[in-house]
């Protein structure tokens, strides 16, 4: 796949992702580009602040616009916990909002959230964390007994705690933060633990001004559509079976609110190229009011 990779323009020059330095998205570019041999010349441009991955779609789509098409983001887009990346893809923002940008390559980083607070504390009667990272962890803050407090990120999060004079303060965070700040790790892997299954992953996107052009025979196409009277029994199912009786897999899909309680717009991930199924997403074009593809790529899983 990194043969390909290289072949067909996947070596960005620059790469924009949520700062500030050792957040999740931080730590899993750093981890993604590692692992590519074109990432060793790549930049990483931490985007401080900005209104979380939204605002890196729209920097991708006016950079597009402008013709700079070196540019990549790295966003997430899905997490096992707490589900979708609303920023990322939801009605009206996102990749719904600026469909110039596509998504290029799937990246599963496993989470591990440590507690950490300044050396020498007291008893911790506050957290401070990303709403995400609070969320994927109120279990284990539940059971503390400790007040939550939002911060714009992971990495903030336990900056806020190096910086502050109480002693009752500890962040969540990833652990490459509380080591760079210096901070005592109290406990590590907080996160929630679902029953029959404690995996806490998140997805990332590479995003570019055009997906994976080819089909690399282990394929994922991201699309979202409005159905034509989704309100009338049995729309959705026809949909579906257009896929089904293809033999092709939907590994996901999602309604998502449109903006009222009787309006919704569904996201699937397929599992194939989309130059394997036009038939197929044509005649879900024909069942629907509006389609949009984000993008066929290489599947990281499962």
């Amino acid at each position: 796949m990194q043969d390909e990779a290289e072949k067909e323009g996947l070596a960005f020059r620059t790469v924009l992702t949520l700062g500030p330095e050792k957040s999740w998205s931080d730590v899993a570019v750093e981890r993604y580009l590692s692992e590519r041999p074109w990432g060793k010349e790549t930049r990483v441009q931490r985007l401080v602040p900005v209104d979380r991955s939204e605002g890196i779609v729209r920097e991708l789509s006016e950079a597009y616009l402008a013709g700079r098409l070196e540019v990549a983001g790295f966003v997430p887009v899905y997490n096992t916990l707490e589900g979708r990346v609303k920023d990322t893809l939801s009605p009206q923002r996102g990749l719904l909002r600026y469909r110039n940008v596509k998504i290029r390559d799937e990246y599963v980083v496993q989470i591990a959230h440590c507690l950490a607070a300044k050396p020498g504390h007291g008893p911790i009667r506050r957290v401070v964390s990303h709403p995400q990272a609070l969320g994927q962890c109120s279990d284990y803050i539940r059971a503390l007994g400790a007040q939550v407090i939002e911060a714009e990120s992971t990495a903030q999060a336990a900056r806020l705690v190096a910086e502050s004079a109480s002693d009752d303060l500890a962040a969540i965070c990833p652990e490459e933060a509380a080591q760079w700040l210096g901070l005592e790790i109290i406990e590590k892997r907080v996160e929630n633990r679902m029953e029959g299954n404690s995996e806490n992953k998140t997805v990332f996107v590479l995003l570019g001004p055009w997906d994976w052009p080819t089909p690399t025979g282990r394929d994922k196409t991201t699309l979202t559509c409005e159905l034509l009277g989704a309100e009338t029994p049995g729309v959705l199912s026809r949909a579906l079976r257009l896929f089904a009786d293809s033999g092709i897999n939907l590994s996901k899909i999602e309604s998502m609110e449109k903006g009222s309680l009787t309006e919704y717009v569904f996201w699937l991930n397929v599992d194939d190229h989309r130059r394997n199924m036009q038939r197929q997403l044509d005649d879900l074009a024909k069942l629907s009011k509006w389609l949009v593809l984000h993008g066929s790529y290489p599947r990281a899983f499962p």
